[in-house]
């Protein structure tokens, strides 16, 4: 890869989230994971993105998707 970014440091997962065209998450469920991604994860993808939640796991904020 051209790049790399660490989901712990949000400026890095914004970099990334700016990018994508499809997110699948496939996170388990953990305390870790829970609400990983929220509104302002969502704000900052493309408005095109399409996201695929393979997993159910908890790992979107539930106010975050309307």
């Amino acid at each position: 890869p051209d790049e790399y970014f660490k989901t712990g440091d949000k400026a890095s997962l914004h970099a990334f989230l700016v990018k994508v065209d499809v997110l699948v998450n496939a996170l388990p469920a953990s305390h870790e994971t829970m609400k990983f991604l929220g509104r302002e994860e969502f704000t900052a993808m493309k408005s095109s993105a399409i996201v695929v939640n393979a997993r159910g796991s908890g790992s979107f904020d539930s106010c975050s998707s309307h």
